[in-house]
């Protein structure tokens, strides 16, 4: 899920420049909306991350007390 948040971070970022238009109020427009795209992206992928840093100690810990119960 990180890496696809990243992937679409970017993929908002390059659609920034993709967009060809001589309308100058609609080209910013596309702009700031790809740009703020981008950056709920990278939002969302932060606090994914933070809530799921423990996440493989959590798996371990789960792992050691499962064998300890066999």
């Amino acid at each position: 899920m990180l890496r696809f948040l990243e992937w679409h971070a970017k993929w908002w970022m390059d659609q920034t420049g993709a967009i060809v238009t001589t309308n100058k109020t609609l080209s910013e427009g596309r702009r700031a909306y790809a740009e703020r795209q981008a950056e709920l992206r990278g939002q969302i992928r932060q606090s994914f991350a933070h809530t799921w840093r423990d996440m493989k100690r959590f798996q371990e810990i789960a792992c050691i007390i499962g064998e300890e119960s066999v």
